[in-house]
């Protein structure tokens, strides 16, 4: 499971603590997630 998948499931469960800290691991991991939503996916 990807880091977009695990933050779709948090916002279906309502668990926002949980969105912070996976939008915290994108930013961190430098991944642009506009850019990798749009594009199915992160490129390796």
């Amino acid at each position: 499971m990807n880091i977009f998948d695990r933050i779709t499931e948090a916002v279906i469960a309502g668990r926002d603590d949980e969105i912070v800290k996976l939008a915290d691991e994108v930013i961190a991991n430098g991944i642009d997630p506009v850019d990798a939503i749009q594009n199915g996916g992160v490129r390796g």
